[in-house]
């Protein structure tokens, strides 16, 4: 069930906050609090792929472009 619920976040919620504002409260709660759930599902790769998506190349806005990274 663990995987089932991050593949969720990955293919559905992800998508949706791609281009998120990562300096406004509202993106950055959103954002953290996917990071907090990943976090208790023990899903080390997709949370790494959040946290490189937050900060895309000194930008603002949260890049995602879907896949985990190694």
């Amino acid at each position: 069930m663990r995987l089932a619920v991050a593949d969720q976040i990955e293919q559905r919620i992800l998508p949706k906050l791609r281009g998120t504002d990562v300096t406004e409260e509202g993106g950055q709660r959103a954002l953290d609090g996917v990071k907090r759930v990943l976090q208790q599902l023990a899903d080390a790769p997709l949370l790494h792929a959040v946290e490189q998506g937050m900060n895309p190349h000194g930008g603002h806005l949260f890049a995602w472009y879907g896949g985990r990274t190694p």
